[in-house]
């Protein structure tokens, strides 16, 4: 039987998974493509508390598309970790970035600064995790045909990171201190705050938030005229460091009727309730989908890629290219 821990992960999408109901294009076992190519190698990493099977449609679009995707789960991040023996590590508890009430008195820059230690501490651990899982795949790599379907056919020379939320901050973290990494994707993580970006070609894919509530700036005892000031020199920094980019990057930002931070997941369109809102979030994985693989098809394969050879700003999605020509 699954773990409660699980099911509770999944929420109102459980019964339907675990009767059966969602049928996927995944096969347990199945051998590689015929033939010697060798494919690009992705290194996903999920959101905090997200398995990664919630990413399989993405990630089967992708691997569809001629990649070898390797997806962690992060333990004690996520609802449940197993390992050999029937050995399982379940979630363990712990403050969440947003949650209330917070300490007593804490200011808005207080609260900051604890997301961002909570941060640090998560993206150092699972950008580790991302540098051990690629030596793991070199290690099959030399042990011969035996050791996994896919030794001989990994292309270890073309390593991208990839993942979404905090996930995406791990990705970056991992292709700015490995040099085996060739480019990045941080899907909604948003931008870091290290001094340095990467000096590889990066791709950050945000999505409209919503501004601090009333309620929630009340909390911390700071006005909407404050946190709005705070924002715009945000913005203004960042604009400041994607210019400065020493590898080239892409900031892709999407702001349409049904796009938010969960559209990169299959929780969207497990969990549906009309045709409209099924249509709105297939749409929506789509458009996540095409720009992913254009990013990793230019970096990994070098190959031409329209969707990114331009600025783009129309129908609710901009595109920008910043520093050195990616």
């Amino acid at each position: 039987m699954p773990s409660n821990e699980i099911e509770e992960a999944w929420g109102g999408s459980w019964a339907s998974i675990f009767s059966g109901r969602v049928l996927t294009d995944t096969y347990e076992g199945k051998p590689m493509f015929p033939g010697s190519e060798r494919f690009p190698v992705l290194i996903f990493s999920p959101g905090f508390t997200a398995l990664s099977t919630t990413y399989t449609t993405l990630i089967e679009e992708v691997v569809s598309q001629g990649y070898v995707v390797a997806s962690i789960e992060p333990t004690y991040d996520v609802a449940a970790v197993a390992f050999p023996g029937e050995r399982v590590i379940p979630f363990k508890p712990q403050w969440q970035p947003g949650e209330e009430p917070p300490p007593s008195g804490e200011t808005w820059q207080q609260f900051l600064e604890r997301i961002r230690a909570f941060d640090a501490s998560h993206v150092e651990t699972w950008a580790a995790d991302i540098q051990f899982v690629i030596g793991q795949l070199a290690a099959l790599e030399n042990s011969g045909r035996e050791a996994a379907p896919f030794v001989g056919r990994i292309d270890l020379r073309n390593i991208g990171t990839w993942g979404h939320s905090l996930g995406g901050r791990a990705a970056h973290r991992a292709c700015l201190v490995d040099s085996r990494t060739k480019a990045c994707l941080n899907a909604d993580g948003g931008i870091p705050e290290e001094a340095t970006l990467p000096a590889k070609p990066s791709m950050w894919i945000d999505v409209y938030h919503e501004p601090a509530t009333d309620a929630q700036l009340a909390v911390h005892k700071i006005t909407r005229k404050e946190w709005e000031k705070f924002h715009r020199a945000k913005l203004a920094a960042t604009e400041q460091r994607l210019r400065a980019c020493p590898g080239g990057c892409y900031r892709l930002t999407i702001k349409m009727l049904g796009i938010d931070h969960y559209s990169f997941t299959d929780s969207p369109v497990l969990d549906a309730e009309s045709k409209e809102d099924l249509d709105k979030a297939v749409r929506s994985l789509q458009l996540i989908e095409g720009y992913t693989v254009a990013f990793f098809d230019k970096h990994l394969k070098h190959q031409a890629t329209p969707l990114l050879d331009q600025p783009t700003t129309s129908a609710g999605i901009t595109l920008e290219k910043y520093g050195k020509a990616p």
